[in-house]
């Protein structure tokens, strides 16, 4: 998290201060943290937290991307995007996503605006657990492998997806409420019960080989 200053677009990774799409709380920049070698994602009442990789990190289309991660205690309407890869300009992207108290997703985007979603475990198998979370892209065999702690969950294959990312892509995490139009596929956001009741990402690393 060096050079973590606001809008420093050339650090490695830096923390969003701005409204989320879903917009019911904006992410802000001081609701990332470092507790030790950990980066901490809070959610509370007064706003949401995001961290993207940027100039300092680099893009890739292929290989392995791994991120060791601790979700929350999943909750119905949040949604908790515990590691995904971005590319900002045609928006390829790939997803391991908490869709509420629903379950884990894994999604492929494209700026055709279309999308490959596959349920790959209920949320219960993995709510406030640590866990690793791998995407392995071969773009020459066309297929996109995610692994959670080292087994293989679910495999795309580009003779059959309807949207296929290949643009170099960044790791971004997230997580943020929803608005009741995402209430079909969230569930209801009702919102914290107490000023001092928040939720937490926490990032314990994060490499690409």
């Amino acid at each position: 998290m060096s050079g973590n200053h606001p809008w420093n677009w050339a650090a490695p990774f830096l923390a969003s201060d701005w409204a989320s799409p879903l917009g019911i709380l904006p992410w802000k920049f001081d609701h990332v943290g470092v507790s030790g070698t950990d980066v901490v994602l809070t959610m509370d009442s007064s706003g949401a937290a995001q961290v993207q990789g940027q100039g300092g990190t680099a893009a890739y289309s292929d290989g392995l991307w791994e991120a060791d991660v601790t979700v929350p205690t999943l909750r119905p309407g949040v949604d908790v995007a515990a590691f995904y890869l971005y590319e900002n300009k045609n928006h390829h992207e790939i997803d391991f996503e908490f869709f509420g108290t629903f379950g884990l997703m894994v999604t492929l985007h494209t700026d055709k605006g279309s999308t490959e979603s596959v349920k790959i475990a209920n949320a219960s198998e993995f709510s406030g657990k640590r866990l690793k979370l791998s995407i392995k892209a071969d773009q020459g065999k066309g297929s996109i492998s995610m692994l959670v702690n080292g087994i293989e969950r679910y495999t795309f294959d580009r003779k059959i997806a309807t949207v296929w990312p290949s643009e170099p892509m960044k790791p971004y995490f997230d997580l943020q409420p929803a608005a009741i139009a995402q209430d079909s596929w969230l569930g209801h956001w009702s919102g914290f019960t107490a000023p001092s009741d928040n939720m937490k990402l926490i990032i314990h690393g994060y490499r690409h080989s």
